[in-house]
């Protein structure tokens, strides 16, 4: 057994199994609940708790019939001052003097007047809805919402809509999947698939007509807070209390545990024993620094809190997407790929003449518009490659082949040897090269220049298969992107795009055009899409287009 009073990483192999398998056993008995904060909704453009504030505040100074008092400036240190001296909760309170006022300006804060589908959809909401609906489907567990949540938008019942209806967009039915439901809306609840919004929940702008545009009890300000100390049989607190207070274990994503109410519970549950059994709460945390990390899980693990430590914040969904599945060593989500693939690709022969020139034709047209549109220099040369999960061995691990690429068209028999010679094993704490580390994470990876990890875990034989064999290695640089896709939101491809130059040109990208990089995975992401896909003709317009769920990542 772990020490508790240790960090969990990611990084170390043997400790994450351990905590993956805890949890799977949890989630498979149906007895594992997720509480999710804002940092989950960070990545699509949401403000955190402190920005939310922070905007409240300034809203509603700019309001003031004293506001032309100040500069635009002035107004923001202003309320930044306020902020420092009130406290966040408190700050939320001086804003809301006017509640109807407030109810507008919380809207605008929180959504900037932007229209709820031009809110992107992750990775990371995709799995939230990924493990409620296995759940379902499995039958593992029949009611009670899986999913709680402080915040105030409908993202993950966005991801649950398009999930259940197999589209790539939302329609208005991601409301049916919103607790506590408007009161207009007369429908059965959604149970296991709903999401249960501890303090309330804030309409986007120009969605619902005639709806509500907030429901549930609003929980924001300090008076708030103070109502719910007060009265302990308020709905937010029984809420709180059926999940915190419960005898199912609890995961904790994108939170920082300062939420006051929140924190009342946990201290609740950790000196009340307000539940059967064991003091079964899991915090995910982001690294930040060695010695604050650790003093964080101390102070956590005196909670009995187990902090699990993640180097990133796109490491999210694989340990996600792990506790769902369970069985670290042996990938068993990858036959569920393989089935979806098998449905996209239809009758379609991956290895017949007719399929490899249409990838082939695909992915150098794929470079032809990268040269055009990130206008790359003469001397630098880049090429694409397609991997598939196909194939799979009987007995053996879990691997993807390179199926395509854009320097060589290969016919038949060719195709097939070449994708045997470019076979890549990608079971956890096993997997090789970038293209399987990418396909097991569910994350863009990369090296540079010859770097660490360009050729992960090669064996000797690879190593000379791969830089002397049959079109041998002529790149130093090498960016993979996964494609993930299906209801249980599952890897299903991986795409490279590799370059001849130390410093390839994704990597001049400046932070004034960080968009560009987004753009580039995008448009990766939609060759391989258009080539999977049982269409055989293509379309004109490859690689253009609005950025999808996967094509942002997100710093937390």
């Amino acid at each position: 057994m772990a020490d508790k009073s240790k960090p969990v990483r990611l990084s170390d192999a043997d400790q994450l199994r351990e905590k993956v398998q805890e949890l799977n056993a949890f989630y498979k008995a149906g007895n594992l609940s997720l509480l999710v904060g804002a940092g989950v909704s960070k990545g699509s453009g949401l403000p955190g708790w402190s920005d939310l504030n922070l905007s409240l505040l300034e809203g509603y100074l700019r309001s003031r019939p004293d506001a032309q008092r100040y500069s635009a400036s002035g107004i923001k240190q202003l309320a930044q001052d306020l902020y420092a001296a009130l406290g966040r909760d408190a700050t939320a309170d001086f804003a809301s003097e006017d509640q109807t006022a407030f109810l507008g300006l919380l809207r605008e804060s929180l959504y900037g007047g932007r229209a709820v589908e031009t809110f992107p959809v992750r990775s990371i909401q995709r799995q939230i809805a990924a493990m409620a609906i296995g759940l379902k489907d499995d039958g593992f567990r029949t009611e009670d919402p899986f999913v709680y949540t402080t915040n105030f938008d409908p993202l993950i019942e966005m991801a649950i809509e398009r999930a259940v209806t197999g589209t790539g967009r939302s329609s208005d039915r991601w409301r049916d999947y919103r607790l506590p439901l408007a009161k207009s809306q007369r429908k059965k609840s959604p149970g296991l698939l709903g999401v249960q919004h501890l303090h309330g929940w804030v309409d986007p702008p120009g969605t619902g007509g005639g709806r509500p545009s907030v429901g549930g009890t609003l929980v924001i300000t300090e008076t708030h807070y103070m109502e719910l100390l007060r009265q302990q049989s308020a709905e937010p607190n029984r809420q709180a209390e059926d999940l915190l207070g419960g005898e199912r274990a609890i995961l904790i994503v994108g939170m920082s545990l300062l939420d006051p109410n929140i924190r009342r519970l946990l201290y609740r549950r950790r000196v009340d024993r307000l539940r059967t059994g064991g003091d079964d709460v899991y915090l995910v945390l982001r690294e930040k620094d060695t010695a604050l990390d650790r003093h964080l899980v101390e102070y956590w693990n005196s909670w009995k809190i187990t902090a699990l430590i993640v180097d990133e914040f796109d490491e999210i969904p694989f340990l996600l997407r792990n506790v769902q599945w369970g069985d670290m060593e042996h990938s068993p989500w990858i036959s569920r790929s393989v089935e979806w693939l098998d449905d996209q690709l239809g009758d379609s022969e991956v290895f017949s003449d007719e399929w490899q020139r249409k990838a082939c034709w695909i992915l150098r047209e794929l470079v032809d518009y990268i040269y055009t549109y990130f206008g790359l220099p003469y001397e630098e040369t880049v090429n694409t490659a397609l991997y598939l999960p196909i194939d799979q061995p009987e007995d053996g691990p879990a691997v993807i082949r390179q199926v395509a690429n854009s320097r060589e068209l290969r016919w038949g028999r060719d195709a097939r040897r070449f994708a045997e010679s470019r076979t890549l094993i990608v079971d956890f704490d096993h997997e090789q090269g970038m293209a399987g580390r990418s396909f097991l994470l569910g994350y863009a990876t990369g090296v540079v220049n010859d770097g660490e990890g360009i050729n992960l875990r090669f064996t000797d034989d690879m190593l000379k298969a791969w830089q002397y064999g049959d079109s041998p290695r002529d790149w130093r640089s090498i960016l993979t992107v996964p494609v993930l896709d299906s209801k249980m939101w599952l890897p299903v491809a991986v795409i490279s795009l590799t370059s001849n130059l130390p410093t390839p040109f994704w990597e001049r990208f400046s932070p004034a055009t960080e968009d560009e990089r987004a753009k580039l995975r995008a448009s990766m992401r939609r060759a391989a899409k258009r080539i999977i896909s049982t269409d055989l003709e293509v379309p004109l317009e490859l690689f253009e287009g609005e950025l999808g769920e996967e094509d942002e990542t997100h710093e937390a």
